[in-house]
């Protein structure tokens, strides 16, 4: 006589088998969250870069006599060029809005150019 069903035999390397699997794909799932959370970040530093270059255009005269000049987030905020101060996606908080962007003059007047770079990297 022939028994309908499985077997404990069957169903313990069934287990076993969707457990190796399993075991195989979380790091790279993990691995893969990590990296997009990373990108994000750095768009958010490029984004904070470009809004300094925007207020830059707009005070020129102000920060083009300084060989250096930091500008927070908090007065990008203040001034209009943030609506918000965005969550990081590495820590879940909030940028530091004390942080701040390099802006260096290079060359001398009037034949100069501005390099940015943001307090904060990505990890």
């Amino acid at each position: 006589m022939k028994a309908n069903g499985f077997t404990l035999v069957e169903l313990i390397v069934t287990i076993a088998i969707m457990l190796l699997i399993f075991s195989i794909a979380t790091p790279t799932i993990l691995s893969a969250s990590e990296k997009k959370k990373k990108e994000q970040c750095e768009s958010y530093v490029e984004q904070f870069e470009t809004l300094a270059e925007l207020y830059v255009s707009d005070h020129k005269n102000e920060v083009a006599t300084k060989e250096s000049t930091n500008i927070s987030l908090q007065k990008l905020y203040d001034d209009d060029y943030l609506d918000k101060i965005p969550i990081n996606p590495q820590t879940e908080d909030k940028f530091d809005r004390n942080s701040t962007v390099n802006i260096t003059r290079k060359g001398t007047l009037p034949n100069y150019t501005f390099e940015y770079k943001y307090s904060v990297s990505c990890e």
